[in-house]
């Protein structure tokens, strides 16, 4: 008999898997002419809070961690305001990593240490932002 944990755990992971791989798309394709970068910032928003909102649910705190870091950026820029993307590709990154090595609970240092930077990361340049 199957674990039905199990499966949904796998059901996340490629539903997760799915909308890293949209996300990742509409950031290549930032640089087209026609692309309105609040319409992206609000399409990057509304994936990552869906994975914020269901890793915890699934035993991946860590992409919540993550999906909250990033959301908190995106929300954060007002209208008009240029992303930066190396802050989108690193919580990009650190998602796959966690979905690669299928790290569920809170994981190590290591990561841990991760969640510390990339919050670190967006809250210096929230700081920016509030500072200009």
């Amino acid at each position: 008999m199957s674990d039905p944990g199990a499966e949904l755990s796998d059901t996340y992971v490629g539903w997760t898997q799915q909308a890293l791989e949209r996300f990742k798309e509409l950031v290549a394709g930032r640089e087209r002419a026609e692309t309105d970068i609040d319409k992206l910032r609000q399409d990057l928003h509304r994936i990552a809070h869906d994975i914020k909102g269901m890793g915890g649910s699934f035993g991946f705190p860590l992409m919540t961690d993550f999906g909250t870091s990033l959301c908190l950026y995106l929300r954060s820029l007002p209208d008009g305001t240029p992303l930066i993307f190396e802050i989108i590709e690193a919580h990009l990154e650190a998602m796959d990593l966690i979905l690669k090595d299928g790290i569920k609970g809170p994981g190590g240092e290591r990561e841990q240490a991760l969640v510390a930077s990339l919050g670190q990361m967006v809250n210096h340049e929230i700081g920016d932002l509030a500072a200009d």
